[in-house]
């Protein structure tokens, strides 16, 4: 959903009026609940949302008409109480949707490649890398083979030298990728959201064979978590997403404070708090 000017809710405002303390107030408020212990109350409208997070304030659009065309509806009837049968293209794609979209899939993904950027930019600074990629070179281009042959160098020499100079120029673009990681990774994610803005593929299609359920909590507050969607392992763990091969036995998707919709490998609702 959009926020006035150029912020952009990354969790949907429409999932976040669920957990709201006053959700017809015309300024409704949510209790945020900090990995540090700290609490706090804030106004839906700034919460989960981010200064041009989508980048194109047309694709912020586009999202928005989305869920609005086929989202708001479902989760209003879910949440009233409506004894409907969910149906499963619509929860599986909703599903997706979330967690695709949220900041904590995108920070996921810049937390795995960081330190691989990193490994990789230190092996490639290596003289030895760099030395087997200049043999390579002269192996495979017939004018670089040509000049290291009317060099006055020897082969080794000419190559070591071929390694200073890339390293020279590769160092400050090495640098700049390395630290361009989570930029990049928004940029992917904003391309991937553009070109599938229907969420579709084989994460959704895992999804859409569960039996979803609407699943009520007495006791106790549901908290809806920073990746939104939890998929829950035969082991007992919990995902923030499912992987290909992942056992997965069910997905929680809270959708008000005491009120989760539930997908199940089998027909039977869940029983129990």
């Amino acid at each position: 959903c959009r926020v006035s000017g150029r912020k952009h809710h990354f969790i949907q405002k429409f999932l976040l009026k669920g957990f709201s303390l006053n959700p017809d107030a015309k300024t409704p408020q949510t209790w945020v609940y900090c990995r540090d212990g700290k609490t706090f109350l804030t106004a839906l409208e700034g919460y989960a949302a981010e200064r041009d997070f989508y980048g194109d304030p047309a694709l912020d659009a586009q999202i928005t008409d989305l869920e609005s065309k086929h989202y708001t509806g479902f989760l209003t009837d879910l949440r009233s109480g409506a004894d409907r049968q969910i149906d499963p293209d619509v929860a599986s794609t909703f599903a997706v949707q979330v967690f695709a979209r949220c900041k904590s899939y995108r920070a996921m993904i810049a937390d795995l490649l960081e330190p691989m950027m990193a490994e990789a930019n230190a092996t490639i600074q290596t003289v030895e890398f760099q030395t087997q990629m200049a043999w390579r070179a002269m192996r495979e281009n017939s004018a670089l083979l040509a000049e290291a042959i009317a060099s006055p160098l020897s082969f080794e020499a000419f190559a070591r030298q071929r390694v200073e100079r890339n390293q020279a120029a590769a160092l400050p673009l090495l640098r700049e990728s390395e630290a361009d990681v989570r930029s990049t990774v928004a940029a992917w994610q904003n391309q991937a959201i553009r070109e599938r803005l229907d969420f579709g593929g084989s994460r959704r299609d895992e999804l859409r064979p569960l039996h979803w359920h609407r699943a009520s909590v007495t006791s106790g507050t549901l908290i809806l978590g920073d990746t939104v969607v939890a998929a829950e392992m035969a082991d007992g763990t919990f995902k923030p997403v499912h992987e290909p091969g992942d056992k997965l036995i069910r997905v929680w998707l809270p959708i008000a404070a005491h009120l989760t919709i539930v997908g199940t490998r089998t027909a039977s609702a869940p029983v129990g708090d």
